[in-house]
C-alpha cells in the first residue's frame, strides 16, 4: 500500500478533505495528513521557518516508520513539500504540487526589510474582522459567489477568533510570502516523478509558477484547471483525483 503525505496550506487541512476521501474510497492509500505547526488547538505562539517545517515532517516519518511516501502540497503545503524534497530527496517517491506557492512574491512589501514586521502589525489585528485575501485585495475569495468560497472564507475566519492563531498565521504568511531561495537550481536538480495541478485563473498562485517549474524539471507532468481559482480543490475535486491517481 502507497502512502501519501498530505500537507495543507494556510487555510488549514479542511481543503483537502475531498481530495483525501477520493483517495480513500479505493483503499488503495495510506493517507497522512497533519496539522502543520501554527494551526493546532495546542499551539502557543511559534516562530515559523521553512527548515522548522521541514523537520516536522521527517520527525513524523520517522514517528510512523514510514521508508518512502508520496509527497502532495496544496499553496503553503506545497512551499514545504519543495522544501522538504530537496532536503530528503531519498524519501520522497513521487511529487505532486497543487497550485503552489513559493516560487514568487505573494505580498511584494516583503521584497523589503520593513514589509514584514509592518505587516505583522497591521494584519494581526485585521484578520480579526475579515478574510485575509479579501484584506489584501487578491481576486480568489473577493466578489465569488461560489458556494466553495464562501466555505473557504468562512474556515479562514473562524481559525482567525483566537488571538494566537491570528499571531502565527500572520507570522506564517509574512514568511512564505517570498520565493524559495535558490529556487530555480534546487528545481533543476530534482530526479523524481513530478506532477504539477494547477487552476488556471489562481490569483494567490499565479499560473506562471506552474509554467516557471515545468521548465525547470525533466520528469514532469501538467494538468491545468481552466476557469477555476485557488480553492479549485474544494470546486473541482474530481480533476484531482483522477489526476492523481493516474500519477501514482
Amino acid at each position: 500500500m502507497k502512502t501519501i503525505l498530505l500537507l495543507h496550506g494556510m487555510g488549514g487541512p479542511n481543503p483537502l478533505n475531498k481530495i483525501e476521501d477520493g483517495l480513500k474510497e479505493s483503499g488503495q492509500y495510506q493517507i497522512i495528513k497533519p496539522v502543520m505547526p501554527g494551526f493546532r488547538s495546542e499551539d502557543g505562539i511559534i516562530e515559523y521557518t521553512d527548515e522548522k517545517y521541514v523537520e516536522f515532517i521527517e520527525k513524523l516519518r520517522q514517528k510512523l516508520g514510514i521508508e518512502t511516501w508520496i509527497v502532495l502540497g496544496y499553496s503553503m503545503g506545497g512551499r514545504t513539500a519543495m522544501n522538504y524534497t530537496f532536503k530528503y530527496p531519498q524519501r520522497v517517491e513521487k511529487l505532486i504540487l497543487v497550485d503552489s506557492v513559493g516560487i514568487d512574491y505573494m505580498i511584494p512589501p516583503v521584497k523589503y526589510k520593513w514589509g514584514k514586521p509592518v505587516l505583522k502589525k497591521l494584519l494581526t489585528p485585521a484578520l480579526r474582522w475579515g478574510c485575509i485575501q479579501e484584506i489584501l485585495g487578491k481576486g480568489d475569495f473577493r466578489d465569488s459567489k461560489s458556494k466553495a468560497y464562501e466555505i473557504g472564507k468562512q474556515w479562514v475566519s473562524n481559525m482567525m477568533k483566537k488571538v494566537v492563531v491570528r499571531k502565527n498565521f500572520v507570522e506564517i504568511l509574512t514568511t512564505i510570502a517570498k520565493p524559495i531561495e535558490n529556487i530555480e537550481e534546487k528545481l533543476s536538480n530534482l530526479k523524481m516523478k513530478v506532477l504539477l495541478l494547477w487552476a488556471e485563473e489562481d490569483q494567490t498562485a499565479k499560473i506562471e509558477s506552474c509554467y516557471y517549474i515545468q521548465k525547470l524539471i525533466q520528469n514532469v507532468q501538467v494538468f491545468v484547471l481552466p476557469d477555476y481559482r485557488h480553492m479549485a480543490p474544494i470546486e473541482k475535486p474530481e480533476f484531482y483525483i483522477r489526476h492523481i491517481k493516474a500519477f501514482i
